[in-house]
């Protein structure tokens, strides 16, 4: 959006509400039966070099801030680098030279497969029919319960090792057999039959011990009594603002900004991202929640981020924007078609 626009026009929003409100009784706004996932991962942290194949691409390319990330996607950890991984109630690690690929990510599904390297899996709430899985090359490892799971391919050719922290795991073979492992139990395995090998005990070390560092300090956020687990990217937010309480939104989160006159959904591009169209990725090292859950609105001339109520699994939307433009015949009001001549948050 030009940054021209003034704070006046922001102002002006309350009759663009009402028309909002109107075209979204519209039945043309009706959930249609192939909604996109309600859930996508966000690389919250990286140290090194870390690059993204988007789905159907073969090159590797820098993964931009604050792009989302889904069925399809790969990243690579060079030499020395690691990366991390939220996707709300779980957290993955990537350790040094680890090829992940996310095979389904949705509000019941994550599945992800490990070509190379080391993940450390941090699953902290599971329902009813979830599925979290990570699959290598030999075999797939799936959570039970939640906990704290670690899978590596390697260290010869053609092993996996798996490590239960926490929690209780099953482990399949390609031709149907099956293993449990509960806490504190691991496991290396030769092939695709899970013929187990012996192998020294896997303690701890560098990556284990940053990756229990930083899920230490998701427990710990602020964020995480204001707003729900499943809101992805929400433990950032402490660092880079405060957090109120306002008698009408409840909860409330300021950013602290040094742009005179800046409003959300300014700084930042559009991107097309396959299946939800077009994406909105913000500029700020905090943007991601609040642009992809809860609401923006102006509390005494300031822009506040209302998360909303603590629903148990929150929605994830590529932007909380309606979008309007010419059209042709006078102004037009969209939701999620993509850029028109501007576009306002919700």
């Amino acid at each position: 959006m030009p940054q021209a626009i003034s704070r006046t026009f922001w102002r002006s929003l309350p009759w663009m509400a009402a028309l909002l409100l109107l075209a979204l009784a519209s039945p043309a706004f009706a959930q249609e039966e192939d909604d996109p996932p309600a859930r996508a991962a966000h690389m919250s942290a990286r140290e090194g070099s870390v690059v993204f194949a988007p789905q159907g691409e073969e090159e590797w390319i820098d993964l931009p801030q604050n792009r989302p990330l889904t069925a399809g996607d790969r990243i690579w950890s060079d030499r020395g680098a690691r990366a991390e991984l939220q996707m709300g109630t779980a957290t993955l690690h990537v350790d040094s030279e680890g090829h992940l690929g996310v095979s389904h990510l949705d509000e019941g599904n994550a599945q992800f497969i490990l070509q190379q390297g080391t993940v450390n899996a941090r699953v902290r709430e599971l329902a009813s029919g979830e599925n979290f899985e990570i699959g290598t090359p030999h075999l797939a490892l799936r959570a039970l319960q939640p906990g704290g799971y670690r899978g590596g391919v390697g260290p010869r050719p053609g092993e996996t090792r798996v490590v239960v922290a926490s929690g209780r795991a099953a482990v399949f073979g390609e031709g149907g057999q099956a293993m449990q492992l509960a806490a504190g139990q691991q496991g290396t395995f030769s092939g695709r039959a899970l013929a187990r090998v012996n192998a020294q005990r896997l303690g701890q070390d560098d990556f284990g011990a940053w990756a229990a560092a930083r899920n230490r300090a998701e427990d710990q956020a602020m964020a995480a009594r204001h707003v729900p687990r499943g809101v992805v990217g929400a433990t950032q937010l402490d660092h880079y603002g405060t957090w109120s309480q306002d008698a009408t939104y409840g909860s409330v989160w300021y950013p602290q900004v040094t742009v005179q006159d800046w409003a959300p959904y300014r700084y930042g591009h559009w991107s097309w991202i396959a299946p939800w169209g077009w994406t909105w990725i913000d500029d700020a090292p905090w943007g991601f929640a609040p642009f992809h859950y809860g609401r923006w609105t102006m509390i005494d001339e300031r822009w506040a981020w209302v998360p909303g109520h603590m629903a148990p699994r929150p929605v994830y939307a590529p932007a909380l924007v309606a979008f309007f433009g010419d059209g042709g015949s006078g102004v037009s009001f969209t939701i999620g078609s993509g850029p028109g001549v501007g576009w306002y948050p919700l």
